[in-house]
């Protein structure tokens, strides 16, 4: 029979036993530290759980390319307000995509966010030849451009 000097002790192994359960790690279908994996089926999203983060100011409109089923951030000209650039989002893993036909995705402090929106985030292109596989069509991943979109760091519109 368990002694009162022992009953902290138990209950510290049954808490951790209880928090370490198999169903608690099932919760998140997200990525591993520094992956990327890809949510949905329309808009089927890229997330990821980067250790570090990039610092640039990202100004972009969000597009649903409907017969692809994915997202595109575009880059226009604050002068002309003409499209020059595209990327696929790599989103922060706390995002997932809308499935209620808006083509878009919820973002915890901002909200929803969909085709056609405008928004600022923290982070910053990377080039082709991830270390990742993206489970996009070619035309999701416009020139092989991606754009790494920071957690907690959206604001709708942009200057």
């Amino acid at each position: 029979m368990p002694t009162v000097r022992s009953l902290p002790l138990l209950l510290a192994v049954a808490l951790l036993t209880s928090c370490a359960s198999p169903g608690s790690e099932q919760a998140s279908p997200g990525p591993g530290r520094d992956e990327v994996t890809t949510l949905g089926d329309d808009p089927r999203i890229l997330v990821h759980d980067f250790s570090s983060s990039m610092e640039a100011q990202v100004h972009g409109e969000l597009a649903h390319l409907p017969e692809e089923r994915c997202l595109v951030v575009l880059f226009r000209d604050d002068a002309s307000g003409e499209v020059v650039g595209s990327a696929a989002p790599l989103w922060p893993d706390n995002v997932i995509p809308l499935d209620d036909g808006r083509g878009g995705v919820e973002e915890p402090a901002m909200g929803t966010i969909v085709d056609g929106d405008r928004f600022t985030a923290g982070g910053g292109h990377r080039n082709a030849e991830p270390e990742w596989e993206a489970d996009l069509p070619e035309a999701c991943v416009p020139d092989g451009e991606f754009v790494v979109l920071n957690e907690d760091s959206f604001e709708p519109g942009h200057t």
